[in-house]
């Protein structure tokens, strides 16, 4: 109940606009190894000056094995208890990949969206064998032809793609690569049926009336919220929270577990907005479900780059706010389309370049291609697809990453009700779909639509504020005069002190030293090993 009560007043406060729930089973806990399922709350919180993704534990379920009616209980249990505090229903529903989830989130919320993690979906296909919803093992096609890490870093790349388009044409004609191009029909066969669905559109849309489509994309159209990809990495560090604060002891009993579980709510519940910290609650601000203003790197003063590590890409690196200023206005690297309310800006992801008008023209069209068919046709003739002399195609996987991974796109749709706000900005980077935020967001809301909301206003310290009040000078209107500048102080000669003489009494002899008292040297008797 505390972090109900908590997420409610962070609702009414306008900071958790959506409730994200993540859920997983864990073991180890206790001597009769019994599984604990860990609902929680995945929320944004500021530790020291960087957003960081966590988790808010809401219910804790214990049971022998893990079934999916386990996760439909404990997401019911939280469910009532969230209407009634006035809370919106979830949203999200994170799990991993064990079969019947999906349906026992949809059981209590019809309308929530399933979303399973990609990390757990990459592990799961190196696995030898996994387990059906009835508990039967069922084998796991192994990849001859190529590495699971080359498999990886394609699908990576697939599951950030902006448009539904780009995605199912792009998933399209890798699955097609393996199957004709690997010889791998098996492996094939078996990934559209566990990790993909069929879905329907609109054929004067798209031109078919179905196509494949992955459980595991991000991309800026997507469902799925940025900040709140397909990933399972929070709820796995709750399980690691959620063990450290239980001393990870497997020979405790359940009343012991209990008992610390009590103790360590109260530990949680603490405020701190330190980054190693066992406290979960932070000062005011500094909890939501989407970021609310920069980390402290990107609004550094100096035009630097930072190195930020990339989930499936490796470390990439990033620019702060002032760099991208000061760029813009040395070089055009920044290039801007409009489509009736749609302004669309293009820039370079990492380092700040002059952008050619040929590289902004092909990803401005591959955004607006709707149509299957054309779009498969227009990456062919971008160079992002090839076809090889056998006959099939194969997706350029350095081609893709250079338009979509080195080349983002902030897209801003004005709206007649309101005015500009932080909501109406997307980015297809991966900082933005993964963390909620980035700095290509925030300087085109900063140079290009006038939002400055996150930027601190100047105040005058308290020790640079005069004496007495002047109502002839601005008052705290006026900004602080800078500290003046420190000069060393000349140190001051050294003069010696003499020492202080012993209390000894007129006419009585000093007491004598005695000296230390030394052995003499002495022979050591002879062993059997020294004769």
């Amino acid at each position: 109940m505390p972090v109900l009560r908590e997420l409610q007043v962070l609702h009414s406060g306008g900071f958790l606009p959506k409730i994200f729930l993540a859920a997983d089973a864990t073991f180890d806990i206790e001597i009769d190894s019994w599984k604990y399922t860990c609902l929680t709350c995945a929320v944004h919180r500021r530790l020291s000056g960087r957003w960081r993704k966590s988790g808010l534990p809401v219910a804790l379920c214990r049971h022998p094995k893990e079934r999916p009616e386990t996760y439909r209980l404990s997401l019911e249990a939280v469910h009532a208890e969230m209407q009634k505090l006035g809370l919106p229903p979830a949203s999200q529903w994170h799990t991993d990949w064990a079969p019947g989830l999906g349906a026992a989130g949809r059981s209590v919320l019809p309308s929530i969206v399933h979303v399973p993690g990609m990390e757990h979906m990459i592990r799961n296909l190196n696995k030898k064998s996994l387990k059906t919803e009835n508990g039967i093992r069922q084998a796991v096609p192994r990849l001859t032809a190529r590495p699971l890490s080359v498999v990886s870093k394609y699908l990576y790349v697939i599951a950030g793609l902006p448009t539904l388009s780009l995605h199912v044409v792009a998933l399209q004609v890798f699955l097609e690569r393996v199957r004709v191009g690997w010889q791998e029909a098996t492996w094939e066969q078996y990934f559209r049926k566990q990790y993909t669905y069929v879905a329907r559109f609109v054929k004067a849309d798209y031109g078919l009336e179905q196509a494949t489509v992955g459980r595991w994309w991000f991309g800026m159209s997507s469902p799925l919220c940025h900040g709140h990809c397909s990933s399972q990495q929070q709820a796995e560090q709750s399980h690691k929270h959620l063990k450290r604060s239980l001393c990870d002891a497997k020979d405790r009993t359940v009343k012991e577990v209990l008992s610390t579980l009590v103790e360590a709510v109260d530990l949680w519940t603490d405020r701190s907005d330190e980054e190693n910290s066992f406290h979960l609650f932070t000062s005011p601000g500094n909890t939501a479900s989407f970021p609310t203003c920069p980390d402290d790197w990107m609004v550094d003063r100096m035009p630097k780059m930072f190195r930020v590590r990339a989930a499936g890409l490796g470390v990439k690196m990033l620019p702060c706010i002032q760099r991208l200023v000061e760029d813009a206005k040395r070089m055009p690297c920044i290039a801007e389309r409009h489509k009736g309310r749609t302004r669309a800006f293009f820039m370079k992801t990492g380092t700040p370049a002059a952008l050619p008008d040929a590289t902004v023209e092909r990803c401005w069209q591959q955004l607006q291609t709707k149509n299957l068919q054309e779009l498969h046709a227009l990456l062919t003739q971008h160079g992002l697809v090839k076809e090889m002399a056998d006959g099939n195609k194969k997706m350029v996987y350095e081609a893709f990453c250079e338009s979509w991974v080195e080349h983002c796109c902030v897209i801003h749709e004005q709206h007649r009700s309101r005015s500009t706000q932080v909501g109406d900005v997307q980015c297809s980077c991966w900082h933005y779909r993964r963390r909620g935020h980035c700095p290509h967001a925030y300087f085109v809301l900063q140079s290009r639509l006038g939002f400055k909301s996150w930027v601190p206003e100047v105040l005058p310290s308290a020790k640079a504020a005069p004496d007495a009040l002047d109502m002839q000078s601005g008052g705290s209107s006026v900004e602080a005069s800078k500290p003046g500048r420190s000069r060393k102080r000349k140190r001051p000669d050294y003069r010696p002190v003499p020492l202080p003489c012993p209390d000894v009494a007129v006419g009585e002899a000093a007491r004598p030293v005695t000296k230390p008292r030394i052995l003499q040297p002495q022979r050591a008797a002879k062993t059997r090993f020294s004769r």
